[in-house]
């Protein structure tokens, strides 16, 4: 799950975003 996002906003913003959508992902997940 988190590759194919990851994968997604790397192509469309890039490598940093893609650290910073996984950190967010991960965070969610601990929330829920």
């Amino acid at each position: 799950m988190t590759d194919t996002i990851s994968g997604f906003e790397s192509k469309k913003n890039g490598e940093k975003f893609d650290t910073k959508l996984t950190y967010d992902v991960q965070k969610s997940v601990l929330r829920l």
